[in-house]
């Protein structure tokens, strides 16, 4: 809701969205951080948002994961920032991803100082563009709040799998590349450690 109201149209053109997808009544709820709702309609609210702010939704949910990175891997992973880069960071992804989803596996599949992919199985077909892309997003900010060097991300290998629960399976493999070291400066040091 803080992001529709700062694009335009605000929240009247968020509802309106949300009206059109028939998700009004999902995010007319009350929302806990300890309860589980729902991906399909929040899918919804991103594509919402990214018709309202001229994004594509790819991209949209990109930024929902560098946002949410940003916001809660100081506080929840803090562990992460501890550690000596994005190719250790990536191996606790299986214990990361059920704190948002209860669907889909993640497995390590290469970890080198570059380039570290993981491979997404499980992932409701529905759900796959969001979902890789939150999951994209997170990785990149994670990797530059631990101070790493700039980074890419990209999916590939998207295969069907199946069908459960009602829902097509896939699976995609993610791939983050880290650029050249940045010239280490203190101050960067000391700003990223607080």
């Amino acid at each position: 809701l803080e992001d529709a109201c700062a694009l335009p149209g605000g929240i009247v053109a968020f509802r309106t969205g949300l009206e059109e997808r028939a998700a009004a009544g999902f995010f007319a709820q009350a929302f806990r951080w300890t309860d589980w709702y729902d991906a399909v309609p929040l899918n919804a609210g991103t594509l919402v948002l990214a018709r309202m702010s001229g994004l594509e939704p790819e991209m949209m949910a990109r930024i929902g994961g560098e946002m949410a990175a940003r916001h809660l891997v100081p506080r929840l992973f803090r562990i992460l920032l501890g550690l000596g880069g994005i190719r250790t960071a990536v191996q606790h992804i299986s214990w990361i991803l059920p704190w948002f989803y209860d669907f889909g596996d993640a497995r390590v599949l290469s970890a080198t100082d570059r380039v570290t992919s993981v491979l997404l199985t499980d992932v409701p077909k529905v759900m796959a563009a969001t979902y890789v892309n939150t999951i994209l997003g997170f990785m990149a900010a994670t990797a530059d709040l631990m101070g790493g060097p700039p980074s890419t991300v990209a999916y590939s290998d998207v295969t069907m799998t199946g069908e459960r629960d009602g829902f097509a399976r896939m699976s995609l493999r993610c791939s983050i590349t880290q650029t050249e070291p940045r010239p280490a400066r203190a101050s960067q040091a000391s700003v990223s450690r607080r």
